[in-house]
């Protein structure tokens, strides 16, 4: 059993994505570059079966457990921001005028990584795991359109 001293090593850097991400918000669709530094992240943790471009700019990923045989169970964040103007003026604010993480999806692909990170590198489950970063969850439409293009197979 993991204690959470086994995962304090993860807070420093997991900030850090988090202040990135939050500096440079996307809308809907056009998350173009958070999802190309989440590719990035997750093939730098060892990763190597990761899809781009579902539902235009969502990212899948697939773990691999060293533990045999299970099944397959997905994780998801969502990556898309709200076009508000952010007025918090906190060093990691927006720096995308009328832009802005204001509901927490900087967090929420931020923890879908750090999750990630600690899976790629113990590999101590049986089955998979599919890490699913989804475009578009404020207007409603890109977990649909992820599932239309397939993510379920």
């Amino acid at each position: 059993m993991h204690s959470v001293d086994t995962f304090r090593h993860l807070q420093d850097e997991a900030t850090r994505w988090r202040r990135y991400l939050h500096q440079n918000p996307e809308l809907g669709y056009e998350v173009h570059n958070t999802a190309k530094f989440v590719a990035e992240k997750l093939a730098s943790f060892g990763i190597n079966h990761i899809e781009t471009g579902i539902a235009e700019t969502g990212v899948v990923a697939l773990i691999q457990g060293e533990g045999g045989e299970g099944p397959t169970i997905g994780l998801r964040a969502d990556m898309d921001a709200l076009p508000i103007i952010e007025a918090s003026n906190k060093a990691w604010s927006s720096r995308i005028s009328g832009k802005m993480h204001a509901c927490g999806h900087d967090g929420h692909t931020t923890m879908l990584l750090a999750a990630a990170k600690h899976l790629a590198a113990t590999r101590n489950f049986k089955g998979s795991v599919a890490l699913i970063f989804q475009p578009a969850e404020e207007d409603g439409r890109g977990a649909l359109k992820m599932v239309q293009e397939g993510i379920m197979e």
